[in-house]
């Protein structure tokens, strides 16, 4: 039983051999590799980029380079259409965050005498008020 196995095998083995040797098939790159690294993927881009005829490329390999070119133009139009805030937005949101939770702190620590002192325990309403602002535009973000 092992020894047709062996045979096999040796056949196989015969047939890798003979086949032109001169330029490597992405097959061979991607076996001899323990993993997918940085160099093999490297050899496997030159073996497709030298490739003068897609025809001798086998089915498999035309159809992920084209699912990739698809994948790849969906991206770029999904990229294109996205929204974005301008420069400022982040920053302001995040400074009212925190200032409305400094007002808030400071009014507690003074016993309603600062920050502004004529207000009294309203501070606390303003203090939540700029908070309020700042968790609002968070819903904004883009």
């Amino acid at each position: 039983m092992s020894d047709k196995k062996d045979e096999k095998v040796t056949v196989e083995e015969e047939v890798v051999h003979t086949a032109d040797q001169s330029h490597p098939t992405v097959e061979d790159v991607i076996s001899t590799s323990e993993g997918p690294s940085e160099e093999s993927l490297k050899k496997v881009q030159e073996i497709l980029s030298s490739s003068s005829k897609e025809g001798d490329l086998p089915k498999s390999m035309r159809n992920l380079m084209t699912r990739e070119a698809n994948n790849n133009r969906r991206i770029q139009e999904s990229i294109q259409g996205a929204k974005t805030n301008p420069v400022w937005f982040i920053p302001l949101f995040c400074a009212l965050l925190v200032l409305g939770v400094a007002w808030i702190v400071v009014n507690y620590i003074t016993n309603g005498v600062y920050p502004i002192p004529q207000i009294g325990r309203w501070n606390l309403l303003v203090g939540f008020g700029i908070l309020m602002l700042g968790f609002i535009m968070t819903m904004w973000w883009n």
